[in-house]
């Protein structure tokens, strides 16, 4: 019994001194923008968005699909991607987590090596606090921003997809 015990403090303290690591490491979490390659239909890659955020290397996971263009400028649903907050599994170092993440989506992104096609960021728990506001809409600033935001939330309506995907409680 004491032996039982001991094991399972042993456990409890290798899951703490990696949560310490990750903390003082500010590496906890990865912020991911995925921009498809043109031609790439919306129904595929929401699907292999999906896919990815089901990866064992991941704890939690809120993601969001968002385009670029306005009411206004009759674009609605150009430049359409995904923004992904990911609180890493602390068993997998975070190159790996990217490294994985890069083989997922290699038919998807033209180059999973250009920042502007897959931008992987190694993030703390602060950065990670203000990238779920502005997942969740909460933060977002910039020219055109409103506008583009009242597109998104008329092409997620209509294509069926919702305001956001995963856990809401992910910091």
């Amino acid at each position: 019994l004491f032996a039982k015990k001991l094991q399972e403090l042993e456990a409890q303290n290798a899951v703490l001194l990696k949560q310490k690591t990750a903390i003082k490491k500010n590496n906890s979490h990865l912020f991911i923008t995925i921009n498809p390659k043109p031609g790439v239909k919306l129904e595929d890659f929401t699907k292999v968005c999906h896919k990815i955020s089901k990866k064992t290397c991941f704890n939690k996971v809120l993601y969001v699909f968002e385009q670029r263009g306005t009411i206004e400028g009759c674009d609605i649903g150009k430049g359409f991607h995904c923004h992904l907050l990911i609180e890493r599994n602390l068993n997998y170092k975070p190159t790996k987590c990217i490294t994985n993440i890069k083989s997922t989506l290699k038919k998807f992104v033209g180059n999973v090596q250009n920042q502007h096609q897959l931008n992987c960021q190694i993030i703390g728990k602060e950065f990670a606090i203000d990238k779920k506001n502005y997942i969740l809409g909460k933060n977002k600033k910039g020219e055109g921003k409103d506008a583009k935001q009242d597109a998104d939330i008329k092409w997620r309506n209509d294509k069926g997809i919702a305001s956001f995907y995963g856990c809401e409680n992910i910091i």
